[in-house]
């Protein structure tokens, strides 16, 4: 999931209990509008559902609810963002398997859902099928909640807390036990950042070292080695990271001058280094020196540049790199923008302009209409931007489509090459061919030559 910079928000890949909030079942390999509002903030996906939030600091949930994870008081799962509760301060969350947590601006810490290993942090085994809070500080700043039964959290003071699952050492704590309170790791008070994966963490302190803990098979702590660590480790000896997140069992970082790395399993591409080859150290990907973001799932990663488009490699059968395909990726590739290009089209002349990447893509509402590609016939690619520019006629013209388009780039009109995929529904073929005796496809299996 994602939020533009409008504060739209977006949906791509499985959608088998109603995770993305479209209100169906359908998996989707591009991107889709979820809803309407404008004014979403914060997101986060956890195994089977979502959490958000809106800039008027509601909270919404969306998705599988077997285990209470949506925080509604029920185990009904919901299939659109369903706001939880009245309260209006909630600052960030985070989605696990089956469990949520939330801070909210006064800096309490809240949990509810699944809790067989002591995941919620509530002293207990219990699960809570509505937001509960977890202890009485004030101070919590950040948490993360992993697939795999544990929980992370970091106080304003910069001291680092785990609890939860802990037989492979993920909490970093020295123990091997389950823990059901939050916890304190080590002595430092510099945390600045965490991201709880499968049965490991990473997190970042103020001095821009990266550090990573637990389960370590496929060397995603990035150690320089396959052995577990049950305290924070250093990651090599750079001290200028400022992002990190954990996946299943590898991890991606970007440090202070742009760059994207990786570490750990590359089975399925996930870490976009062409080869499939696993990494035990951090391996830059590509040459690009201006990454911004990062999200790692389930063996695929999704990134963004600095301008606004979103990339995407690795595992991609249910369409969770939302790049128009269903093919796995062993080098990350841009996910199609998307853009409205005008509210339901009634006016003509209903333009719209955007950044050519390797995909312009225009829609109306959330159904796609017309697609650039500036890289599928590239003879001389396109650069800088294009703009889509729609008519539609009241009455259906002689000589073609009532819908029909201007597509223009911002240089080199004349001469630049790419493929223009236009989109149209039967409907408007039909009331062309009622007066031009049946010149286009009427079906998908009406081949006109």
């Amino acid at each position: 999931m994602g939020i533009k910079n409008n504060g739209t928000l977006w949906a791509w890949g499985n959608n088998g209990n109603g995770q993305l909030g479209d209100n169906t079942f359908n998996n989707t390999n591009s991107p889709i509008q979820i809803g309407i509002a404008t004014n979403w903030v914060n997101v986060f996906t956890g195994s089977y559902h979502s959490l958000g939030i809106t800039a008027d600091g509601k909270l919404w949930a969306w998705g599988n609810n077997g285990s209470g994870q949506m925080g509604d008081g029920t185990v009904i799962n919901k299939y659109i963002p369903t706001q939880i509760g009245t309260a209006t301060n909630w600052a960030s969350v985070s989605a696990g398997n089956a469990q949520s947590l939330g801070i909210t601006a006064d800096g309490k810490l809240w949990a509810w859902g699944d809790n067989g290993h002591g995941e919620l942090g509530i002293g207990s085994l219990t699960p809570k099928y509505n937001p509960t809070q977890v202890g009485s500080a004030t101070n919590w700043l950040a948490v993360s909640a992993a697939n795999v039964y544990f929980s992370l959290g970091i106080t304003t003071d910069g001291t680092l807390w785990s609890w939860g699952y802990n037989n492979e050492g993920e909490l970093g704590n020295s123990a091997s036990s389950d823990i059901t309170i939050p916890t304190k790791v080590g002595t430092a008070t510099n945390w600045v950042s965490i991201s709880a994966g499968g049965y490991y963490s990473h997190g970042i302190t103020a001095d821009g070292k990266l550090w990573g803990w637990g389960f370590n098979a496929y060397g995603q702590l990035g150690i320089g080695n396959t052995t577990n660590s049950n305290i924070p480790t250093q990651v090599g000896v750079g001290t200028n990271w400022v992002k990190v997140s954990a996946g299943a069992g590898h991890s991606l970082g970007i440090t202070s001058d742009g760059k994207l790395w990786g570490m750990g399993s590359d089975g399925q591409g996930q870490l976009g280094n062409i080869y499939a080859n696993s990494e035990t150290s951090p391996a830059q990907i590509g040459i690009a020196s201006n990454w911004v973001s990062i999200s790692v799932g389930y063996m695929y990663s999704t990134a963004l540049i600095n301008d606004g488009f979103s990339w995407g490699s690795g595992y991609n059968v249910n369409g969770q790199l939302g790049d128009l395909s269903n093919i796995t990726r062993y080098v990350f590739k841009q996910t199609p923008a998307q853009a409205n290009i005008a509210n339901g089209l009634a006016a003509t002349g209903a333009s719209s302009t955007m950044q050519q990447g390797q995909y312009s893509m225009f829609i109306d509402g959330t159904a796609l209409i017309a697609s650039v590609n500036s890289t599928e016939v590239s003879l001389t690619p396109i650069v800088g931007s294009v703009t889509a520019k729609v008519w539609i006629e009241t009455a259906q013209p002689a000589n073609y489509v009532k819908r029909h388009y201007q597509i223009t780039t911002a240089s080199n009109a004349g001469t630049v090459t790419g493929r223009v995929t236009l989109y149209y529904l039967p409907a408007e073929f039909d009331a062309f061919n009622a007066i031009n005796n049946s010149k286009l496809p009427a079906s998908s299996s009406d081949f006109k030559g």
